[in-house]
């Protein structure tokens, strides 16, 4: 993962963004920073149906989640290569799936994956699947824990605020990353190492049997300091399923 300059400016302005993956970029902006009238004129850079579904928006601390994260995804069209396009993107057109799952439908072989909380914001964009979650720290996490995480997984995270809230952020991540629902967190989604030093959880996912196991890679970037954690996963990360070395 490589953090993007700050001399690109549409990037920078709006948020720490990183290289990751093939291509891929992960965006990651304080909403409670940037306000509204900071950006340009929505009509002038969004598709008529985006700008229509904005201007239905009535609460405002949603709208402004809303317009940056369509706002970070457009400037990231503007600095990876997609080749599919042929040209700058001049508007962003951006529909959702069968599940909701966003999509670009002028480059259906790229992923987006979208994600706020309060304060934060975060976007996904890179070729294949992705899924992105950010979270800030929730006491609340305490009391559902136990339908998210297994035993094992609970002593392998800890039993803070934080750890409990990276791990509903690795599963969140990794379900859209997945694209499918009626996914049971703690049965299919499976927490099974650590790896602290490069910021990675190791997660076997099982969404119908083990016939359909996959192991992947799970890439975090937590910061206590502000009680925030986010949780990526992009295409390429799976693993084949053998013995892993811890």
């Amino acid at each position: 993962m490589t953090k993007i300059p700050t001399d690109e400016p549409d990037l920078a302005a709006y948020g720490s963004c990183w290289r990751v993956g093939h291509d891929g970029l992960l965006c990651l902006a304080a909403t409670t920073a940037t306000e509204l009238e900071q950006l340009p004129d929505p009509k002038s850079w969004l598709s008529p149906s985006l700008h229509n579904e904005f201007r239905q928006l009535t609460h405002e601390g949603r709208r402004r989640e809303w317009i940056i994260t369509r706002w970070m995804l457009f400037c990231q069209l503007q600095t990876v290569p997609l080749v599919a396009f042929g040209e700058r993107v001049e508007r962003l057109h951006l529909e959702k799936g069968v599940n909701g799952q966003p999509f670009l439908p002028l480059v259906p072989d790229w992923g987006v994956s979208l994600s706020h909380c309060p304060g934060y914001a975060a976007v996904l964009l890179a070729p294949g699947r992705v899924g992105v979650d950010v979270e800030r720290y929730r006491p609340q996490v305490h009391r559902v824990v136990d339908r998210y995480l297994q035993d094992s997984e609970k002593v392998l995270l800890g039993a803070d605020t934080g750890a409990r809230t990276l791990g509903w952020a690795v599963k969140e991540a990794v379900f859209k990353w997945m694209g499918i629902g009626g996914i049971a967190f703690r049965e299919a989604i499976q927490i099974e190492s650590m790896h602290p030093e490069r910021s990675v959880l190791r997660v076997r996912v099982q969404p119908k049997g083990e016939l359909d196991t996959v192991v992947i890679d799970v890439h975090y970037d937590q910061q206590p300091e502000v009680e925030r954690v986010c949780a990526w996963v992009v295409e390429g990360t799976s693993l084949p399923l053998n013995p892993i070395a811890h």
